[in-house]
């Protein structure tokens, strides 16, 4: 079971934009006609990036740096850039269905396990963004870098962080759109859930109303 939903990849222009990559790959498949560079500048919240070794005066010696559950800190455009959370791709997809298809619907999925994601949406033709690791590396995994949001929230930046859309699987793997590695890539599927689960079981599912 494969969906055949559009590929985009991220390599070149979009060196850290797995999110948004992914999130464009499922809003085309959901009929919406917007592009990477559209919904980075019309609809992904972005944020300041946290300079990365340097105290910002926070009073926890720690820099300061937008909330991924929020924003995307910094630019998905550039190398330095870090990522975002699954409820700020959220937020995004409420600036899609303003600006292009108020019929768009999306469901937060976190913490549901892959098989039912499988059975729910999958199975009935419609792709899920998956938050995971590159290449599926396995836990335990490192904390490349650790910020304060403006609120005051400690952010634990795992790595290496990768989003990507899940659109088929078989008894042995699950399927993967990879904005790094290709389309329908498959990876087993004990090493997708060891991922999946390090990441917070974070999932999204869109699909017209």
């Amino acid at each position: 079971m494969i969906i055949d939903a559009p590929y985009i990849s991220q390599r070149g222009a979009y060196p850290t934009g797995c999110e948004a990559v992914s999130t464009v790959m499922a809003l085309r498949h959901a009929g919406v006609g917007i592009s990477v560079d559209q919904f980075i500048d019309g609809c992904l919240p972005l944020g300041p990036a946290p300079a990365v070794g340097v105290g910002e005066g926070s009073g926890s010696g720690l820099p300061v740096g937008a909330d991924p559950h929020e924003a995307f800190p910094g630019n998905p455009r550039q190398t330095n850039g870090w990522g975002c959370y699954a409820t700020a791709i959220e937020i995004a997809l409420s600036a899609v269905a303003t600006a292009y298809d108020s019929s768009l619907a999306w469901r937060n999925v976190t913490g549901w396990e892959l098989g039912s994601l499988c059975r729910r949406y999958v199975a009935a033709g419609i792709p899920v963004l998956v938050w995971a690791t590159i290449d599926m590396a396995q836990p335990p995994l490192s904390v490349e870098a650790t910020w304060v949001t403006p609120a005051g929230r400690r952010i634990e930046w795992l790595s290496p962080e990768h989003c990507l859309l899940l659109v088929g699987y078989d008894k042995d793997g699950y399927y993967f759109h990879d904005p790094l590695a290709g389309p329908a890539v498959p990876y087993a599927k004990p090493a997708v859930r060891a991922a999946y689960d390090a990441l917070g079981r974070q999932a999204l599912a869109i699909h017209p109303s």
